[in-house]
């Protein structure tokens, strides 16, 4: 972190200094401070300290503390933080080189949180002895994200149950959005000070901007000493840190993944899908329209939604599959695979959900795995079809794949249309009276026979009778029917007959 003369001059104590700077860009900030000598001028990033009749008045383009006031000279070609006599000279030097040593370990703290994957909150809570006063950050919609040092005059965030999160009071939010001043604030890119009069106290604050957008805002209340010039040029460091953070975290992606939700949540109510919208959407997951995706819609128990759990259940799969999309839907949760980049076919995340079903009490439909995100609305049909009937198969299971179901799903739409006896083989009427007649097992045979491939030996086997008999039967069934079993369809559709007979 480069230190800025501006903070040296706000954080010294009981002298009097001066800044002057020759234009109106000063100089960078530096790194250390080091007492005047010749060999230092070709070194980057120091501050020159010695008293002001030591330095030569040759001397352009550096930075220079100076104890008295500088030449006229210097004041012309240099940045220069001077202090005004009498001052002890060695206990100046000290205290300049632990407000250097100060901020330097706090922004070094900062970037060990950061690089170790700490929370957002954490980063927060070690910024405050930045600026000494409480810091809050919020996103664009008055959530809070995180919040360090508040007092009792910092004014309460409120519980928004739906979200799980605090806000920003609804009464505060109507008064922004008819406060002029305020709306003026949104499109700043600075450090600004938000007055007193709403609040009591003065609020340093600067937005957060990502990809042009506005993404929400930092604020540091002015409740436990007064603000100071160089508490801006602080905000502004730490909010590059915030910003590493959003870059290097799973909120920008949780970010994105809500607002990609938002788009798939119209394309479930029927509304089509810009396609400029979706791909920008898509792109900041590193996804494209054209990608492999399969849906599953998991079922939790009615007490989840009662213990606002859902919001808990879409993050904890948002970080169990991070090529995913997971939002809540009417009485469900969606998850969306993108299936090209996650390297998880339907099978394998049927295993890795599975103890989590089980754990939470909740079952899951998944569809079949689809090319194009265009088809999502069907996608996520399929995985509300498997759920319905794969329960009802299979009530004991936790989750049901579209391609197991597929048969009975269509088998099943169909009887909602005809009686069983309307859509299997009118020849397996005759089988049924035969062998209820003569208690005999032809039925049976055929079935047997034809789900097994006609493989004879297997189908003996199975029926513990000879290959003898089994000819036998073979014969008598095609006698009594007609039907010819070496026909390709007149085999499809027995066995799907006996599927429905079997539903």
């Amino acid at each position: 972190m480069k230190i800025p003369m501006q903070l040296l001059l706000d954080h010294v104590h009981n002298v009097k200094g001066h800044l002057s700077f020759p234009s109106d860009t000063p100089l960078n900030g530096w790194y250390q401070i080091q007492s005047w000598h010749p060999s230092w001028l070709h070194q980057s990033g120091i501050l020159l300290f010695a008293p002001a009749d030591e330095f030569p008045d040759s001397l352009e383009h550096h930075g220079l503390i100076s104890v008295g006031e500088p030449s006229e000279a210097l004041l012309a070609h240099n940045d220069i933080l001077w202090f005004e006599l009498p001052v002890d000279a060695e206990d100046l030097y000290l205290q300049l080189q632990q407000i250097i040593l100060r901020f330097s370990r706090l922004d070094d703290e900062l970037n060990q949180i950061l690089h170790m994957h700490g929370s957002l909150q954490q980063l927060t809570e070690k910024a405050v002895s930045f600026f000494d006063n409480p810091i809050m950050i919020h996103d664009q919609n008055f959530y809070q994200l995180a919040a360090a040092g508040l007092t009792e005059q910092d004014h309460r965030w409120e519980y928004d149950a739906t979200s799980d999160q605090y806000r920003v009071p609804y009464e505060i939010i109507n008064d922004f959005k008819i406060n002029s001043d305020y709306l003026d604030t949104m499109q700043t890119r600075k450090p600004s000070i938000f007055p007193a009069e709403t609040f009591g106290y003065q609020i340093l604050y600067l937005n957060l901007w990502y990809y042009g957008e506005y993404r929400g805002r930092i604020l540091v209340d002015e409740t436990r000493r007064s603000l100071l010039p160089s508490d801006a040029y602080l905000l502004e460091n730490f909010t590059e840190i915030v910003k590493e953070y959003f870059r290097s975290s799973l909120y920008l992606r949780n970010m994105h993944n809500y607002q990609l939700a938002r788009l798939l949540q119209a394309m479930l109510a029927g509304e089509p899908a810009d396609q400029n919208i979706l791909s920008t959407r898509l792109l900041y997951s590193g996804w494209t329209i054209q990608d492999d995706y399969f849906c599953a819609c998991l079922f939790p128990q009615a007490a989840d939604f009662y213990t606002h759990a859902m919001q808990y259940h879409c993050k904890q799969l948002s970080e169990k599959f991070p090529q995913s999309c997971v939002f809540e839907q009417e009485n469900h949760i969606v998850v969306l695979m993108n299936a090209s980049l996650s390297d998880c076919n339907v099978q394998q995340f049927q295993n890795e959900i599975a103890v989590y079903l089980r754990d939470g009490l909740m079952k899951a439909g998944i569809s079949a795995t689809g090319h194009g995100l265009n088809d999502f609305f069907y996608y996520h049909q399929q995985a509300l079809m498997a759920y319905e009937t794969g329960r009802q198969k299979q009530p004991t299971f936790w989750s049901y794949a579209f391609d197991q179901y597929r048969t009975d799903f269509i088998l099943q739409h169909a009887m909602q249309t005809f009686p069983v006896r309307f859509l299997c083989r009118p020849e397996l009427e005759i089988l049924r009276a035969y062998d209820q007649a003569h208690s005999s097992m032809l039925e049976e045979t055929l079935r047997c026979y034809l789900t097994n491939e006609r493989a004879l030996l297997h189908t003996a086997e199975l029926m513990d009778i000879h290959r003898t008999t089994l000819l036998y039967r073979i014969r008598r069934i095609e006698e009594l029917t007609g039907l010819q079993l070496d026909d390709e369809q007149t085999r499809f559709d027995l066995l799907l007959s006996f599927h429905l007979i079997f539903q």
